[in-house]
């Protein structure tokens, strides 16, 4: 039964990543993503000179995600919004078994399906249907390189090309190269190779930037990153981490018990500290960083608590193959439940996307900041004020979103300059309350989730 065990909560690890998708498209920058992708699959827009989702977003940004936005776009086409839940879901099952192989590598299946549950329940808050799940599962694998050649001296090349499909997929790449600059600095501090051996292995850092600098948007990757990271303080998602939620603490436990296990094993290898650190710092970084933080634990805590635990084979060919098959089986399942019922977009009534729907094309439409993905998504043909993609937008521009959406001092002032007639608000936000008992609006559709309101004429 001891045996078993592990085999068992691999297979609930793996229903987890399942429920967690069929739960269905409900984050907002889901829906985003999908018609960024669907305007370049049809040709509308081109990679140096993208189009906007909105004319009041008028930044020249660059498309950071654009490979993962068009493979998204393209299972919709195939398969509707059933197969982004497909496509995510499998996604999701992927990551969690490579937390389990990476920590496979040097833990027996008990540790390492402990070490991978705490990983992937630490990364909950950033499995949806976006693009950054890639960012986690590639953070893992980038990870696990490094500790590998902390071990053997062999130089894992492949991170190169993997950066580089990395760079098109999520802006998160030059993750990569922290993590090759942390995992080079150990190796040669550990290994202590002869000097030409240290420069190639310090090398591989700059040549994963090269290798981005080769994508199709080339140079301009990093300075959009470095732009769009400045402007965290207009999203939540980039605030400072809560390690009384759940998912934080979590992470904290594993990251902690990590640390004893290293210190009780013996003298810590710089590579082993210095990457464990560094998963440290991205939790402590930002909300957004937690799941990083906890793809780039995984291979360090199953190596510390590895140590300490008996020794037996690890994974070996024969093990791979069998995750490959659990993963083939279980998108298999996905395939036949996404077809099924499934939420997309956010609650509302009936009404809304049929009062949308009868609206002139460009018109323009005062929204809540929530929906504004899926209402892009749904209505591309109108002209909605905010969404959370927040690239479109100038510093100028968001200053004015916020100010609009909370109702701000001076928010009359932007509605004045916005020129809309139309708003789909909450029915108990500022803004809907001031359009209406301070602006005059009339409210025409209400509901519990949702009210509609017109202009005065």
């Amino acid at each position: 039964m001891r045996r078993g065990a592990p085999a068992a909560a691999l297979i609930a690890l793996i229903a987890l990543a399942i429920r967690i998708a069929i739960h269905g498209l409900t984050n907002d920058d889901t829906f985003f993503h999908l018609r960024i992708g669907d305007e370049f699959l049809r040709g509308r827009w081109d990679l140096d000179e993208p189009g906007s989702l909105t004319s009041y977003g008028t930044r020249d940004w660059v498309p950071t995600q654009w490979l993962s936005e068009v493979v998204m776009a393209g299972a919709e086409d195939l398969a509707g919004t059933g197969g982004i839940v497909w496509l995510f879901g499998t996604i999701f099952v992927a990551y969690a078994l490579t937390l389990y192989a990476v920590a496979r590598i040097s833990a027996p299946p008990i540790v390492a399906i402990l070490v991978a549950g705490a990983a992937f329940v630490g990364s909950g808050g950033g499995l949806s249907a976006r693009p950054q799940v890639m960012s986690y599962l590639f953070a893992a694998l980038v990870t696990a390189a490094w500790l590998g050649t902390m071990r053997d001296g062999r130089v894992r090349w492949w991170i190169i090309p993997l950066t580089w499909l990395w760079a098109m997929l999520h802006g998160m790449w030059p993750v990569a190269i922290v993590i090759s600059a942390v995992g080079a600095v150990g190796v040669v501090a550990d290994r202590r190779p002869e000097r030409g051996q240290a420069l190639r292995i310090l090398s591989l850092p700059l040549l994963a930037l090269v290798a981005a600098f080769l994508t199709p948007l080339g140079p301009r990757l990093v300075v959009e990153i470095l732009t769009v990271t400045s402007r965290g303080k207009y999203f939540f998602e980039w605030g400072p981490t809560d390690f009384h939620a759940f998912q934080p603490a979590v992470l904290v436990l594993l990251l902690a018990i990590s640390l004893i296990a290293m210190l009780r094993a013996g003298p810590a290898r710089w590579t082993h500290l210095l990457l464990l650190l560094l998963a440290g710092a991205w939790a402590l970084y930002a909300l957004r960083t937690i799941p990083l933080a906890a793809a780039i634990a995984a291979p360090c805590a199953a190596l510390a608590l590895g140590e300490l635990a008996p020794k037996g084979p690890r994974i070996d060919r024969r093990g791979a193959l069998t995750l490959v098959a659990l993963g083939a089986a279980a998108s298999a399942v996905l395939a036949f439940l996404s077809s099924g019922a499934h939420t997309v977009g956010p609650d509302r009534p009936d009404w809304a996307d049929a009062e949308l729907d009868k609206l002139p094309a460009a018109t323009g439409v005062l929204n809540a900041w929530d929906w504004g993905g899926y209402l892009a998504w749904r209505h591309p043909d109108l002209d909605f004020v905010v969404s959370g993609y927040g690239d479109v937008f100038t510093t100028g521009e968001l200053d004015r979103n916020v100010a609009l959406t909370e109702a701000h001092h001076g928010w009359l002032d932007d509605l004045e300059g916005l020129h809309v007639e139309v708003a789909l608000l909450a029915p108990d936000s500022d803004l809907a309350y001031g359009l209406e008992h301070t602006a005059g609006w009339t409210v025409v559709r209400s509901s519990d989730e949702m009210v509609l309101l017109h202009a005065p004429e």
